[in-house]
């Protein structure tokens, strides 16, 4: 059964609000519209030189923007020298849109996945991350928590050691250390304000490399990887891979959602009008075949009476 979201609230959590709101923006501004969340790469740069500012930019072969929307952030980081830039974002409408106005530029990419499944991409894969707005975003979908942790353990996975993910976000840290902190989380965390932007908190996550980890990190990693052994030798079902990659907008509660309600977001309904428009065809061929056989059946009794009535 479907959870209706609460008309009052925002559902920055979900794709379909993001497409309604990015078609919204490119209608009354125009194709070329940037809008920064928080704060652009000028704003952000005192800090990244506390952490090797040009050095970091030159050394960072591959970088990672999470919930890019149509931030101008990829394009400001190349001019500053990283060499290439992943941009991602889970609306396909805006990732259209960015993936065309950048076409011109083979070493900004943008596509569409979610910040929560990064599956495409390797372990210790990127030298730098950012994310300006993603996970506050996904602290307004359903079962945020969890769905942050996803995001961090993620994030964190595809982080090379010793390099580090750039969070910029409205949340203080008695808001977002404890989920920054969790113990599957093998990094260490700075915060500090954002210089001249009152509200706005940056967090500095650097991964760990494993002889550095405590002993709760190391017991949470070594459980992660058992059960990740475990499910390596699990048969494949082929229901459950069908659906974790299909659009829909329906909220299960069954066993392939291994105990959990599990929400898949849905990128535009014409799917899921046109299954509704062919039940409903259906249900009528069915209701016109019942009649026809209920009248055949009148017929043929009525037909049987004269005849006897014949003789």
């Amino acid at each position: 059964m479907a959870i209706p979201f609460p008309r009052q609230a925002l559902a920055y959590g979900e794709p379909f609000y993001w497409d309604e709101r990015y078609n919204a923006e490119r209608a009354k501004h125009g194709k070329d519209h940037c809008f920064e969340w928080y704060c652009d790469l000028d704003d952000l740069w005192p800090i990244l030189e506390m952490y090797g500012g040009d050095e970091l930019a030159k050394s960072s072969d591959r970088s990672l923007i999470i919930g890019a929307g149509d931030s101008a952030l990829g394009e400001q980081m190349l001019e500053r020298g990283f060499h290439f830039i992943q941009a991602i974002d889970f609306c396909k409408t805006v990732v259209d849109f960015m993936d065309k106005r950048y076409e011109h530029q083979p070493r900004l990419q943008y596509s569409i996945v979610d910040a929560r499944k990064l599956d495409r991409y390797p372990t210790d894969h990127f030298q730098f991350i950012v994310d300006k707005g993603c996970t506050d975003a996904t602290f307004c979908s359903w079962n945020s928590y969890l769905e942050v942790l996803r995001l961090n353990q993620e994030v964190c996975r595809v982080l090379e050691p010793g390099r580090f993910f750039l969070l910029v976000t409205y949340g203080s840290a008695p808001t977002r250390m404890p989920h920054l902190t969790h113990d599957s989380l093998p990094w260490k965390v700075e915060t500090c304000p954002l210089p001249g932007k009152p509200g706005v908190f940056c967090y500095v996550c650097t991964k760990l490399h494993p002889h550095e980890l405590s002993r709760a990190q190391r017991a949470s990693q070594e459980d992660r990887r058992k059960r990740a052994s475990f499910e390596k030798h699990e048969e494949v079902d082929i229901e459950w891979e069908r659906r974790k990659l299909a659009p829909s907008c329906t909220t299960f509660k069954d066993k392939y959602t291994r105990g959990q309600v599990r929400t898949v977001r849905v990128r535009d309904a014409d799917m899921l009008l046109e299954q509704i428009e062919q039940a409903r065809k259906d249900a009528e061929e069915l209701s016109i075949q019942s009649q026809e056989q209920s009248g055949d059946a009148v017929d043929k009794r009525a037909s049987r009476a004269s005849r006897e009535l014949a003789r």
